[in-house]
């Protein structure tokens, strides 16, 4: 194991979780917050909320366009899937950020991807990443977009 998600306090939970995720293939989404006192419960020291991803790496096609167009030092979005639990996983690359000069590689689902694709330029215009709410089929979705 490399790196650190909480300076401690949920390593060793992300790590055991990491292997199953390994060993099955599925990604999954995990939540931590202040464990209670008196149990014995993983969570957080200082009263914060996290969630952390766990995926397995796909060196898949809108992997390697995203990675290409960073390579090229052209903008940029890798959008993943946190909810609804159907979609989690679901990886959708935006490239570029004119008009008419976008592409689109990969899918979260048809019906959810020109959304994506706004919030995610959003974000890149910005410069930033985070977490963008949307509603899927009337009920709330979720996506990372970095």
């Amino acid at each position: 194991m490399v790196g650190s998600v909480s300076g401690g306090c949920v390593e060793s939970d992300v790590y055991e979780r990491a292997v199953a995720v390994l060993d099955s293939g599925k990604p999954a989404l995990t939540s931590y917050g202040p464990a209670e006192p008196e149990s014995f419960e993983v969570g957080l020291s200082c009263d914060g909320h996290i969630d952390v991803l766990i995926e397995p790496f796909r060196d898949d096609g809108v992997w390697q366009e995203v990675r290409r167009a960073a390579l090229q030092d052209r903008p940029a979005a890798l959008a993943i899937a946190l909810d609804p639990p159907e979609l989690l996983g679901r990886r959708l690359g935006i490239l570029g950020e004119e008009e008419g000069a976008r592409e689109r590689v990969g899918s979260i689902e048809p019906d959810l991807d020109a959304a994506v694709e706004v919030e995610a330029l959003k974000l890149l215009r910005g410069r930033g990443r985070g977490v963008v709410e949307l509603t899927h089929g009337g009920r709330p979705a979720r996506v990372f977009v970095e």
